[in-house]
């Protein structure tokens, strides 16, 4: 563990740079505890900060990992570009020394899989010193006038929403049990485990709500919960980072409700709104309905020789 980078993380402040909410070092000290996290940093010459990777070590069928942790969609590279860059080749050669001086820092996990922040679109460094890369997506609202999005809508959501107003009612307080009991029905319907537990976000939540960057939204039928979802936020993006359905009960509307209600408070706000979960089959329609960007992130993948022959054939590439 290099100590000096993670303290110099840990200290750092600059009022015109502002690090994505899941690389935060308090983010990392909830979800893994403090002792079990680490970044790689890149300094100037006169030793300040102009990138970091934050990361977590751990173990697989005793193979050495280096993933994204629980409920962190996105961690790897994070760079802080020189003002006034203006060139492209300016750009691409800073890339290239820091991620380079990033990518000497990290343990030598055997087993690599880190799904990158959306806006680190610029990968080749990494590819160049080993990394496979892949794709995926997620769906964003770009900040924009509540009207002009409203609109964007598929008709069936704007339709969803209004029947949803006549029916249920909305509640912006925070109940972690009604979250994660919701959650655990969302996981029951497709016979799995929650993979995290009620301390988890219980704890998530009460950090958040220190930083005054978490909201939660829950629709009821008279007292009955039927969804819930918790929001984050950082300087520019709001994250759906839980929902939870209680689908027996057939609640028409209430995700289209309770996300637009997400939506619009995001708008007000100035910030950028990501769905994440956009791979998933069964979700991916329902967040496309909402007309929002589709917009790609890196996965970065990285393995030993004869685990990345096994890799590869479960993925179905050539060896």
């Amino acid at each position: 563990m290099n100590i000096k980078n993670k303290d110099t993380y840990r200290q750092f402040q600059d009022p015109e740079v502002t690090i994505p909410l899941f690389h935060q070092a308090w983010w990392l000290d909830t979800v893994v505890g403090k002792n079990h996290w680490d970044t790689a940093v890149s300094y100037t010459k006169d030793g300040k900060i102009r990138a970091v990777w934050p990361y977590v070590l751990g173990s697989k069928w005793t193979i050495s990992t280096m993933i994204n942790p629980i409920l962190t969609p996105y961690l790897g590279p994070y760079i802080i570009y020189p003002q006034n860059q203006e060139k492209k080749i300016s750009r691409y050669n800073f890339e290239h020394k820091v991620m380079y001086d990033l990518v000497h820092q990290l343990p030598n996990a055997k087993m690599q899989n880190i799904k990158c922040h959306p806006d680190l679109d610029n990968v080749m460094p990494l590819i160049l010193k080993g990394y496979w890369h892949h794709a995926k997506y997620t769906y964003r609202i770009i900040n924009d006038d509540k009207e002009s999005v409203y609109q964007n809508l598929k008709a069936s959501v704007r339709t969803d929403i209004k029947k949803a107003k006549s029916k249920y009612t909305l509640d912006k307080s925070i109940n972690t049990k009604i979250l994660y009991r919701l959650n655990q029905k969302t996981f029951e319907r497709k016979s799995k485990t929650v993979p995290f537990s009620q301390e988890l976000i219980d704890k998530i939540v009460a950090v958040s709500e220190d930083k005054n960057c978490c909201k939660q939204y829950t629709l009821y039928q008279n007292d009955q919960a039927l969804c819930s979802t918790l929001i984050l936020n950082d300087y520019k993006t709001s994250y759906c980072l839980l929902i939870g359905l209680d689908k027996d009960s057939k609640p028409q509307g209430a995700i289209q409700w309770i996300l637009w209600e997400a939506i619009k408070d995001s708008i007000t706000e100035g910030r950028t709104f990501d769905f994440e979960g956009t791979m998933i089959p069964e979700v991916e329609p329902v967040f496309r309905a909402f007309g929002g960007q589709l917009t790609n992130y890196s996965v970065l993948t990285k393995t030993n020789r004869i685990l990345g022959a096994a890799f590869r054939l479960l993925k179905g590439h050539p060896i």
